[in-house]
């Protein structure tokens, strides 16, 4: 293996293992949250940190939303539309489903849920 390709093979894996520590960061942070109730209560995604409304202020029909996984309502619903502008301008202007279901995992674990649909 020449030089050059061992330090490319380096950089890969100092990308992966730097890409691995922030998901743990992540994880911490919300299990964190989600044990100190007066403590505000966050989410991230690609870089950036959502704030969560506190359960009990979030509207029935959002939370009957996210119980039956309808991801766009419950995320706009729990976000709020500022955010999912954000969210939006973060993924180029085109928001999929398949963006919204990983935070939407990390919402149900911020407030105590398994995952969606819970």
């Amino acid at each position: 293996m020449s030089d050059a390709d061992r330090v490319k093979d380096l950089e890969a894996q100092l990308a992966t293992l730097k890409a691995t520590q922030a998901e743990h960061a992540q994880s911490l942070q919300s299990v964190a949250a989600a044990t100190d109730p007066d403590k505000p209560k966050f989410v991230h995604h690609a870089g950036e940190r959502f704030r969560l409304p506190e359960l009990t202020d979030v509207d029935i029909d959002v939370i009957a939303a996210f119980e039956e996984g309808k991801v766009v309502t419950a995320a706009k619903g729990i976000l709020g539309d500022q955010a999912v502008n954000r969210l939006r301008t973060l993924h180029g202007g085109k928001l999929r489903v398949s963006d919204l279901e990983p935070i939407l995992d990390q919402v149900a674990r911020v407030y105590g849920f398994a995952n969606q649909g819970e």
